[in-house]
């Protein structure tokens, strides 16, 4: 059973949502952190794009959490880097990396999920699949 504790309303909420939305924040603030260190893929592509490893904590939030709060780690990902570092696309490069990112996490995290085993397996076929509806959101938006 979970301990109950008064949020700053006075409502009571439980201890365990209290540690999701703490784990959501940190996961969050980590992988915002982590998009600042962008490296960019020379000989490969256009100049303006570029790698970074912010997702890496977002799926680790999302196969432990679910795939809802790998979406809300996403979107405390791209506040964290907009109060950070700025736009300078006013905002669509930002939009569009929160949705290319639930577009990766959420199938990930749904298969992952909805599996009775949770194995290494389930989660290489989430994230094949997430990278599938990923390229296909992209073919589309772009």
């Amino acid at each position: 059973m979970s301990e109950q504790v008064l949020n700053r309303n006075g409502n009571v909420m439980s201890r365990s949502r209290t540690r999701t939305l703490s784990q959501i924040a940190m996961l969050g603030a980590l992988a915002g952190v982590l998009m600042n260190f962008e490296f960019p893929l020379p000989f490969l592509a256009p100049a303006f794009y570029q790698l970074d490893f912010s997702e890496i904590p977002v799926l680790v939030g999302t196969f432990a959490m679910g795939p809802v709060s790998g979406a809300l780690i996403e979107l405390v990902k791209i506040l964290v880097h907009l109060v950070t570092k700025g736009t300078m696309t006013a905002g669509v490069g930002d939009v569009a990396n929160f949705l290319f990112g639930c577009a990766y996490v959420i199938p990930a995290g749904l298969i992952y999920r909805y599996h009775h085993v949770k194995s290494r397996r389930h989660a290489v076929v989430g994230m094949i699949a997430g990278t599938v509806l990923t390229t296909i959101l992209a073919c589309v938006i772009n």
